[in-house]
């Protein structure tokens, strides 16, 4: 069985539009343990969900205008992949500060996919 392109361009806007803010709240939950880890005191764990919402909340709107520029569909790719190597990429982070740099990259992609 076939999926039409309507269908499967549903299925991505539905998954990413679940995704992307399941991402931002999700982390929540393994801050202490991230704190373990990286041995990071309450106010730089406090960052890590903060600097999501606050590259989203700065990004938005410049690049939803840049997106009406220079086409919606290949900043919501652009943005798709971005968010998909940020996030991999902060998996595999071995510093506080380079998860928060992933985490920037990560509101960044995010507004690039909503704008």
């Amino acid at each position: 069985m076939s999926i039409s392109p309507k269908k499967y361009t549903l299925m991505v806007a539905i998954l990413t539009s679940f995704l992307t803010p399941f991402v931002a709240t999700s982390i929540n939950i393994a801050l202490p343990s991230i704190g373990e880890e990286f041995t990071a005191n309450a106010i730089v764990l406090g960052w890590i969900p903060t600097i999501y919402l606050l590259s989203l909340a700065v990004c938005l709107v410049p690049i939803g205008r840049i997106a009406d520029i220079y086409g919606r569909k290949r900043f919501f790719t652009y943005g798709i992949i971005l968010f998909t190597l940020s996030s991999l990429l902060a998996t595999l982070s071995f510093s506080v500060n380079m998860l928060i740099f992933f985490r920037i990259l990560q509101g960044l992609s995010c507004a690039m996919i909503f704008g």
